[in-house]
């Protein structure tokens, strides 16, 4: 693995890699440990190199995205966010939760109360390097967006400050 990373031009020593030893059990691969098998990587990206393979949807192996000068991520500065929606509250309050993703997968978020789906909210999803703002449809669910891991995910929602 490191030699494959060496390959696309980065730095020996920006490389740590932790490989999992696997036990075999009577000379064959244990069942619970075939699951298992993986390497991990936390790459340092060089300037010109690497960010498609970092932000890369569906790549295994991949834990974070790098943040570079030419990739940023998401701008700190964004308290305030627009859906561009006529059924957008007038008078918002904004809900925010962090959720756990253990790998890098592109999927559609779920939004929702324990007794209904949030159908028709303005929402943000904030990831280390992208973020992605709109509305949910009928059933509260999000458009596709790739969500990284390792890592947090930032989950915000404006909901109607005049209701409960």
């Amino acid at each position: 693995m490191k030699s494959f990373l060496v390959q696309l031009g980065m730095n020996p020593q920006d490389v740590w890699i932790h490989e999992r030893i696997i036990q075999g059990k009577d000379g064959k691969r244990d069942p619970y440990d075939a699951h298992q098998v993986g390497v991990e990587f936390v790459p340092k990206c060089p300037s010109e190199g690497c960010q498609n393979l970092c932000n890369t949807p569906g790549l295994r192996g991949v834990s974070s995205y790098a943040v570079t000068a030419a990739t940023p991520g998401p701008t700190h500065d964004v308290d305030r966010f627009t859906c561009a929606d006529e059924r957008q509250p007038a008078t918002a309050r904004i809900v925010t939760t962090e959720r756990w993703t253990a790998r890098t997968e592109d999927k559609a978020l779920l939004l929702g109360s324990r007794s209904k789906p949030l159908a028709h909210v303005c929402y943000r999803v904030t990831t280390s390097a992208d973020h992605y703002v709109g509305m949910t449809d009928e059933r509260g669910q999000t458009e596709r967006m790739q969500l990284l891991g390792p890592e947090y995910t930032r989950i915000e929602v404006k909901v109607d400050a005049t209701k409960n």
